[in-house]
């Protein structure tokens, strides 16, 4: 995920000069802004489709949880198609899970790393969780299935968001459902207790609702569906 990133930033990321509506990452999420210590949710994979080519080789569509702290610097953990960017600065397609982080300051990026993850199943229909956890000063590991894939550096957690992110019209997106969302606080585990929805379309054809997943118990946890078309 891209955020923050303006289109000259990504064109020196990507190595190549393209309109910039190729790069802004379009959003269609839920947004919690609350102190964390940890984050988590959990999502069935669908089908997505970013229309990658090497003639397209920009494109990207994923299904991401992110942690952002005060200055804007985020990690991401989720499950992507398309564009994925090496340590060495390629370009290369990628699908299945995948987490990244950003580093702000004074409202400019001065780090940005992504790094993919191999392991849990790909397959559409199988269910998967993620977490974010602080686990150190200025440490945040990151979990997928309940393991350990990655650690960034990020100050205090301030705000969670999850749902859709893509930066072309041509990518689609099956609807998926990110659900349960949780954050660890002063009071512990404890799930969402507000939040708004933040759709930045621009006639692309995303789409996202909040919706309640039932638990055992009788009780509902927050959810959303989100999708494009």
């Amino acid at each position: 995920m891209r955020r923050g990133i303006t289109a000259a930033l990504l064109a020196l990321l990507f190595v190549a000069i393209i309109a910039a509506p190729c790069f802004a990452g379009v959003h269609a999420t839920a947004i919690c802004n609350a102190p964390c210590q940890a984050v988590y949710y959990d999502m069935v994979i669908q089908a997505m489709d970013a229309k990658w080519s090497t003639t397209n080789n920009t494109r990207f569509v994923l299904h991401t949880g992110w942690v952002l702290d005060a200055d804007g610097s985020w990690i991401e953990n989720g499950f992507m198609d398309g564009a994925h960017r090496t340590g060495d600065g390629k370009i290369v397609y990628w699908h299945g899970f995948y987490n990244a982080a950003g580093r702000m300051s004074g409202g400019s990026l001065i780090a940005y790393e992504e790094n993919t993850y191999t392991g849990p199943s790909t397959t559409i229909g199988t269910k998967h969780t993620f977490t974010t956890m602080k686990s150190g000063t200025g440490e945040w590991s990151v979990y997928v299935d309940g393991s350990l894939v990655h650690k960034y550096y990020l100050t205090d957690g301030t705000r969670m968001e999850a749902g859709l992110e893509t930066n072309d019209p041509a990518t689609t997106s099956a609807t998926w459902s990110e659900q349960n969302f949780m954050m660890f606080g002063s009071g512990g585990w404890e799930y969402w207790k507000g939040g708004f929805l933040n759709n930045q379309d621009g006639a692309w054809g995303l789409d996202v609702q909040w919706v309640t997943e039932p638990r055992t118990d009788g009780s509902v946890a927050p959810a959303i569906k989100t999708s494009k078309t």
